[in-house]
Parts: C-alpha cells; sequence; structure tokens
C-alpha cells in the first residue's frame, strides 16, 4: 500500500505522520532515515491491525494542509506487511 506521509523539519532532523494511520509516528535525524523509519512504522501498524483481525484502511488519494502547515512536506511511501523468515 501507498500511504501519504506528512514531514516536517525540527531542530533534530524530521518528525513524520501518517494521517491515515493516527498513532504511526516516528523520527530520523535525516529525509532518508525518516522514511525508512515510517517505512517500517507502517509495516509493524499493519502487522499488528492484522493480527488484531483488523483490515488495514485504505490510503487517502488526496491531503489538504492547513496554513499552519506550509513547512510540512507531502510524500507517499510504499509499505506491506513484512514476510516472516
Amino acid at each position: 500500500m501507498r500511504y501519504p506521509v506528512i514531514m516536517r523539519r525540527t531542530e533534530t532532523g524530521y518528525s513524520v505522520e501518517v494521517p491515515d494511520l493516527p498513532i504511526c509516528v516516528t523520527t530520523g535525524k535525516t529525509f532518508e532515515e525518516a522514511v525508512a523509519n515510517i517505512r517500517e512504522a507502517i509495516e509493524l501498524h499493519l502487522e499488528g491491525l492484522a493480527e488484531d483481525g483488523e483490515s488495514a484502511p485504505a490510503p487517502m488519494r488526496t491531503l489538504t494542509l492547513g496554513i499552519e502547515d506550509l513547512d510540512a512536506v507531502i510524500t507517499y511511501v510504499e509499505a506491506g506487511m513484512r514476510m516472516a523468515a
């Protein structure tokens, strides 16, 4: 699934949130680290939903930010449940 994420620059790097998965948040010192961390967070979140017998929410197609979010970057992260080794 391809979820939209909101990335904000912080004093120490980036904070990232997934609007479709409200408790799915993370940080990273670099943009690349933040993307990798949110991908892993999404995968873990989706696994948790599946373990609880819940369906993953469909990613929203559009995302609107308010005026207070002018410093935010919106991007999409491809993530799915990880397969057990």
